[in-house]
């Protein structure tokens, strides 16, 4: 209807059609608003958009934002509910999260399969990775500069089909390694967005279409919560088969909890148990957990040693007396004589036509026998077991946390009760050892007294003496052996 038409309505008519289009308009303008506020909103929460852009845009497009002070409160009260709404349902308020993976350029650089090299993540930002193969594991990691604060991860396929994210195995990780928490990536298990045609139940809100919706809004979310301030790593790797020779586009954000609870501080150990004497009984080690122990010895035997007697004799210038200069010959600072030089004198008397200072004798030195005792001790043997997947490199080292008494230790790595020995000799503490575990099983780490020869008196096994505490910290490196 044109204006001339209007103008020709009855009065009544004009102001009922009037109050219809200002409702309408109206209706229009909030509904903008209210789309345009919760894309913001979002846009903020993933780290696509500063907070000082996002106020700008509020202070245009809403309502209050221009001076009113009082319309302050209502404001915040929309933004507030606005932020909330589109962070938790971004279908409803027109948020894709394809443009967010379309137009980057992050991944990953490999070699990333390992905790020492992990890639960094851009909050907020989807990283693009791929799976060569069963053994292959991408490790990422974020930094909290808050306790208590909520990491959620999105996972998404590659581009040929977004919503294919099932294949993939994550696991979240402290700082010394240790898995705080794993899920695979399989739709609909362990949280998630919803499908395409899900309601959000926010009133007012239509689901878009299913035509206007991204192939990506069924991407996988998962929440971890993050106790303590510091690094935390996100591995994926194969669920078995099923991620091999696969891409995949991964993000990660953080946002505060506000709580409160207190984390108490925490240093990962584990205690031998006796016996662990032998394979048996051996002590399971875990990845990155300090396995704490005492080496104990227990006396077996004690024998008596017996030193014979024995006689030293002594040369020195006869008439000589250290205490009295004159006596001592020139050139000498005490009465030893070299017999090599002067002859010694047979019963202390002088040859004929040599002088008193010239001649030497021999004054005897007599060392009483002795008897001791010498303890033999049977000394403790320490044995634990890993059990490896295979096809990666194991790290191990002892006294890691401990001050440990003793100067060495003897090592033997064999895999289950075959004959293959990864390694086998001495150990220091502080020594680190680089190990290949190629295949699947249980590998047993056994600690005994490095020998150093036999005992000349008994004929017994002379060890290096080992007593006292120690830790073992092993490392499952989650490396291929041959770098692949």
């Amino acid at each position: 209807m044109n204006a001339r038409q209007t103008r020709q309505m009855p009065s009544s008519e004009r102001k009922q059609h009037t109050l219809h289009s200002i409702v309408m308009e109206k209706s229009k303008v909030k509904n903008s608003l209210k789309k345009t506020a919760r894309w913001s909103a979002l846009a903020v929460a993933m780290g696509i958009m500063s907070v000082s852009g996002f106020q700008a845009q509020a202070a245009i497009f809403w309502p209050g934002a221009t001076g009113d002070t009082n319309k302050v409160t209502d404001y915040q009260e929309g933004y507030d509910t606005a932020q909330q709404d589109c962070r938790y349902a971004p279908q409803p308020c027109g948020v894709k999260l394809y443009p967010m993976t379309k137009e980057q350029g992050y991944g990953e650089t490999e070699p990333n399969d390992h905790i020492l090299n992990a890639d960094g993540l851009l909050l907020g930002q989807f990283y693009h990775g791929n799976t060569l193969g069963a053994f292959d594991e991408d490790w990422y990691h974020v930094v909290t500069d808050k306790p208590s604060q909520k990491l959620t991860v999105y996972f998404l396929a590659d581009a040929g089909n977004f919503t294919d994210t099932a294949g993939w195995i994550i696991q979240v990780r402290d700082l010394n390694g240790n898995i705080i928490a794993a899920f695979d990536t399989t739709a609909g298990s362990g949280g998630g967005s919803g499908g395409e045609e899900e309601d959000a139940g926010i009133p007012g809100d239509v689901t878009p279409d299913v035509a206007d919706a991204s192939p990506v809004d069924s991407a996988k979310i998962t929440e971890v919560t993050l106790g303590k301030v510091g690094t935390y790593y996100i591995s994926v790797k194969s669920n078995e088969e099923a991620g091999q020779l696969r891409g995949y586009n991964i993000a990660a954000t953080l946002e505060n909890t506000g709580q409160v609870t207190a984390n108490p501080d925490e240093n990962r150990f584990d205690t031998e148990t006796e016996p662990n004497d032998d394979k048996a009984n051996a002590d399971p080690l875990r990845s990155n957990v300090a396995m704490v122990g005492v080496f104990d010895r227990t006396l077996i035997k004690r024998i008596e040693v017996e030193t014979p007697a024995k006689t030293e004799y002594i040369y020195l210038y006869e008439g000589c007396d250290a205490t009295v200069p004159a006596t001592v010959p020139a050139g000498q600072t005490d009465c030893t004589c070299d017999i090599t030089n002067n002859p010694v004198v047979p019963a202390n008397q002088n040859t004929v036509g040599q002088s008193p200072a010239e001649a030497c004798y021999a004054e005897p030195k007599i060392t009483p026998a002795e008897t001791k005792y010498v303890g033999i001790f049977d000394y403790d043997t320490d044995t634990y077991v890993y059990h490896s997947e295979g096809n990666e490199q194991l790290r191990i080292q002892i006294c890691t946390r401990t001050d440990c008494q003793f100067d060495k230790v003897h090592l033997r790595v064999n895999k289950d009760n075959t004959g293959i020995v990864l390694m086998e000799g001495p150990v220091v503490p502080g020594q680190v050892i680089d190990l290949g575990a190629a295949l699947q099983g249980d590998y047993y780490f056994e600690f005994t007294a490095e020998e150093e020869g036999v005992v000349s008196d008994t004929g017994d096994s002379e060890v290096s003496e080992l007593i006292g505490p120690y830790d073992i910290l092993l490392m499952s490196t989650k490396m291929s052996p041959h770098g692949n």
